[in-house]
């Protein structure tokens, strides 16, 4: 009979210490190449997701306002930083601080959302600011309003209306 030679396997092929630590230090090289690459993408597209949200609300105002205008029934009292509206409602818009408000039968109230000012994580804090002007031989009141975000850019649009009583 053939003697079969037993082999005395070893388990020598465990993970040291040393082996440990360097697939972390790799993986955390890794990591912080991809957080590089990610994290100009998504500053980026916070900033055109707040750019989009302020388009949106920024028309939703004019609306507002060029609806309180067309059904206008006196000339809007226009001065520097406001304007009244005389209609059914008696509607004075101001800005104060950057946010615009809108008072009718005496409550104020800001015209966008109270979120819509707050701080958001692109470092975007919007501010607000209308300007209104009558133009006296054709009653068309034009109001501009312009958005201003605290890292830099504007929106600025300009909306004409004919107040209702005033057409001739």
């Amino acid at each position: 009979m053939k003697q079969h030679k037993r082999r005395i396997l070893s388990d020598n092929n465990g993970t040291t210490l040393i082996e440990l630590v360097v697939a972390i230090v790799v993986l955390s090289i890794i990591m912080i190449m991809v957080t590089a690459v990610f994290a100009p993408v998504i500053r980026t597209f916070e900033r055109a997701n707040n750019l989009a949200e302020a388009n949106t609300l920024l028309d939703n105002l004019s609306a507002l306002i060029m609806n309180d205008i067309g059904s206008a029934t006196a000339i809007p009292l226009i001065s520097a930083d406001s304007f009244i509206v005389k209609n059914v409602y008696d509607v004075f818009y101001y800005a104060d601080n950057g946010i615009l408000y809108r008072s009718a039968h005496g409550y104020a109230n800001p015209v966008l959302p109270k979120d819509f000012y707050k701080y958001r994580g692109d470092d975007t804090v919007f501010r607000v600011a209308a300007a209104c002007d009558l133009d006296e031989t054709s009653g068309i009141v034009t109001v501009t309003l312009t958005l201003t975000a605290d890292f830099g850019w504007n929106l600025e649009r300009t909306y004409t209306a004919r107040p209702v009583g005033l057409v001739r």
